[in-house]
């Protein structure tokens, strides 16, 4: 069995700051390596100590509230930069619902590479029940081997994909002489 791996980025609006530290805190007392910007960084060049992050740790948590994903339209969105990076590096990515957020107002800012956030299971957090979100968060969203987690095929790959399918289905069945076959 892989190992379970106990590390993770937080991903969060600057204005969700006591969101992200409420998490932050949690993780870090239940001894998981955590990495939150507002607390990880002294010193050094910002987006490369965060991408680099990013692609060090197993799990990367992002947080949604229902104004988070309005910039991330923009290319050089900061948060959108980092949703992008998690997804290119398949890190298990775990989007944490906060404040009411719902996906079906955020078509427009899910695009590129984000067309996919929605498809990753997600966790509401309701505020009376932070604690109950995050002992979940930990049991069932973050006790994965990094192996096991299952990615959403991206929208431009889905016709290749298709393609391949279609292509092996159509090949005659393999016969029990070739199964035996030396």
């Amino acid at each position: 069995m892989s190992q379970i791996e106990k590390t993770v980025f937080i991903s969060y609006r600057r204005t969700n700051i006591f969101h992200a530290r409420a998490i932050f805190e949690n993780l870090r007392y239940n001894g998981y390596d955590v990495f939150l910007d507002y607390e990880s960084i002294d010193s050094g060049a910002f987006d490369t100590i965060i991408l680099n992050q990013i692609q060090a740790r197993a799990h990367f948590v992002v947080i949604l509230t229902p104004s988070a994903l309005e910039r991330c339209n923009e290319p050089n969105d900061w948060l959108r930069r980092e949703i992008e990076t998690a997804i290119d590096t398949k890190r298990n990515i775990v989007p944490l619902l906060f404040d009411g957020f719902n996906w079906g107002n955020m078509g427009r800012y899910l695009v590129g590479k984000m067309t996919v956030l929605n498809t990753y299971n997600a966790l509401d957090v309701p505020a009376n029940y932070f604690d109950e979100a995050m002992n979940r968060l930990r049991t069932r969203y973050l006790n994965i081997p990094i192996e096991a987690v299952l990615h959403p095929t991206p929208h431009a790959d889905e016709v290749v994909v298709e393609r391949k399918i279609v292509q092996v289905a159509s090949q005659p069945p393999v016969t029990e002489s070739q199964l035996q076959a030396d």
